[in-house]
């Protein structure tokens, strides 16, 4: 089990802040394409228990897991459950475990990682995202760094903001996939 402690923010030039990165002597990853596979009970009830189970893809290797939503507030703090897996039998484990509802997520991301955070430029079909995860005093050193002081926090999950998407553009997509919203 890991903690997870992070926060998003809503950015429109990638390339802007991959210059920022090589600057501040960060190691990145190449991108990388992700598929994470979204499960729900037919009533949604575990999302408001803060539980969501998934399981995510990434450059074809499978990874089954479980994120539990542990506060509210300035971060987005969770407990994640994985083990690595065969995507179909992954999937098919969750429908069994009654999680019958899947929405599919995609995304590039490119991982920078510095001394003390993990800082991923993230692409999906709705937007582009910088995530900044580690202990909250490296996070607020990072959006220092990066002057994001006086940016909006995201403190929730991509499936709220593909809802909240999908609202402002009055759009009927089950899936935030590529070419596909």
């Amino acid at each position: 089990m890991k903690i997870e402690t992070e926060i998003k923010i809503k950015i429109d030039d990638l390339k802007k802040f991959q210059v920022k990165f090589n600057e501040f002597g960060g190691k990145k990853s190449s991108w990388a394409f992700e598929r994470t596979y979204g499960f729900f009970t037919p009533n949604r009830t575990n999302i408001e228990e803060g539980i969501f189970p998934r399981v995510k893809v990434v450059d074809g290797l499978a990874t089954m897991g479980v994120k539990v939503k542990t506060g509210n507030g300035k971060y987005f703090e969770r407990k994640e459950y994985e083990t690595k897996c065969e995507e179909k039998s992954g999937i098919e484990m969750m429908k069994v475990f009654g999680y019958t509802e899947v929405i599919i997520f995609e995304k590039l991301r490119q991982k920078w990682v510095f001394d003390n955070v993990e800082v991923c430029l993230d692409r999906l079909p709705f937007g582009n995202y910088i995530e900044i995860e580690g202990e909250k005093k490296n996070i607020e050193k990072m959006v220092k760094l990066l002057k994001l002081e006086k940016s909006q926090r995201i403190t929730v999950a991509y499936l709220v903001l593909f809802d909240e998407w999908k609202k402002i553009n009055n759009s009927i997509a089950k899936d935030a996939i590529f070419g596909g919203i």
